[in-house]
């Protein structure tokens, strides 16, 4: 076994100056990810369409993604499949080692065992693509050759079995919310979050964003097919992935997270650019984190060295 060692905090802007963008050659990297979907379809059928591969779909919203490095799977579970086949403690030993299921017997509601499971499958699954070969992805052990463990920062990473992967290292980072989990796996720090769209929103606005904020929204609002609803949402999601992203403890506040700006994307997604310190621990960093909407969840992504440009319009305060 070998450890996947996650992030400290004291490397955060020393990754971002000396992170060197370079060009990787998509028709290596496809096979382990894109032909994940197919692979698992002879592996968990009937269930397979409880998973789903976003990867493509999150490329597609910004192609510049597609250019640089790092590699990184995105996998969809759908939470509504996972409870039609979800029998206790039987359904999570398909997917969850003895050490996880140990921690998911802690948890005694229905309900947040299941995103717990999700959340689980959704960043092994990930993490199987993005590692390992293809021909060791048609395992059906391939869920116990992982598990999944927390830092001293609360953050995610995983413990994998050197026989069944590349040995590279991987970040992950997960997420849930009403009826979907998303599970990241990226070849470095990263942080993902999904949220349901409610205008629910609006009542808690003030928690995670600040008046200039809101303002640059309002002006992206009338220039955009999103009502305030849904961009508000988007900020949130972005938000939450640059917090997961960034190893500092406790975790960076909302406040600590200033917007800067937002462009589109040529592929429809919004790239909200960020401006992250905390005093004495944390310098001033600029971040980025890739946001669109799904049907009726806000979507957002980032990694270390995520760019932080894209071709559009830009709103700024």
């Amino acid at each position: 076994m070998f450890l996947v060692t996650p992030l400290r905090s004291v490397t955060c802007s020393s990754l971002l100056q000396s992170k060197c963008l370079q060009p990787i050659d998509l028709n290596s990297y496809k096979p382990f990810c894109y032909k994940f979907q197919a692979i698992f379809t002879d592996l968990i059928n009937p269930q397979y369409i409880m998973i789903a591969n976003w990867t493509e779909k999150i490329y597609q919203l910004n192609l510049e993604l597609k250019l640089f490095h790092p590699s990184f799977v995105v996998i969809r579970v759908d939470l509504k499949q996972l409870r039609t086949q979800f029998v206790g403690d039987h359904t999570a030993e398909q997917y969850l080692t003895a050490r996880e299921l140990e921690r998911f017997a802690e948890l005694k509601h229905e309900k947040r065992r299941c995103e717990w499971l999700g959340g689980r499958i959704g960043v092994k699954g990930a993490a199987a693509c993005l590692l390992m070969r293809q021909e060791t992805l048609r395992h059906n052990d391939i869920w116990h050759k992982m598990s999944t463990y927390h830092d001293e920062y609360g953050k995610p990473f995983l413990q994998v079995d050197k026989n069944f992967c590349f040995g590279k290292n991987v970040h992950i980072s997960l997420s849930h919310s009403a009826d979907l989990a998303v599970g990241l796996a990226c070849t470095e720090p990263c942080g993902v979050d999904i949220q349901e769209i409610k205008n629910a929103v609006f009542r808690v606005r003030k928690h995670f964003s600040t008046e200039a904020e809101q303002n640059i929204l309002i002006k992206l609002a009338g220039s955009f097919e999103w009502d305030e609803t849904v961009l508000l949402s988007l900020l949130w999601s972005a938000k939450e992935a640059i917090k997961k992203n960034i190893a500092i403890s406790p975790l960076l506040y909302f406040s600590e997270i200033r917007l800067k700006s937002i462009k589109h994307s040529a592929g429809g997604g919004l790239i909200f650019h960020f401006i992250c310190s905390r005093k004495d621990k944390l310098p001033a960093m600029n971040c980025a984190a890739l946001a669109a909407k799904f049907d009726n969840y806000s979507f957002a992504v980032s990694y270390v060295s995520m760019p932080d440009h894209s071709h559009g319009n830009n709103f700024s305060s």
